[in-house]
């Protein structure tokens, strides 16, 4: 289901991303995401581009440890780590 979904969007921004800016252009530079939002919609302020950017790292990073602790806690459920840890 969602990781499906997740791979369909994957694949329609990099057909979106290479449509709209050639690939030899993507691979120059360090933000080929903005090259191509620049492309498709040139009066897109691009200061908001950054505070989305900031909230998709933070959004990542929470992420990332609350699957961290999940993961810990599992394990110790399965008896591989020690039952303190859960």
């Amino acid at each position: 289901g969602g990781l499906l979904i997740t791979g369909v969007i994957y694949v329609l921004v990099a057909i979106s991303a290479i449509t709209l800016v050639p690939a030899a252009e993507l691979g120059e530079g360090e933000t080929p995401l903005l090259k191509v939002v620049q492309a498709g919609a040139p009066n897109f302020p691009i200061g908001i581009f950054g505070i989305i950017t900031m909230f998709a790292v933070a959004n990542s990073a929470l992420i990332n440890m609350m699957m961290a602790s999940r993961l810990i806690y599992g394990m110790s459920r399965e008896e591989v780590l020690p039952a303190a840890l859960g």
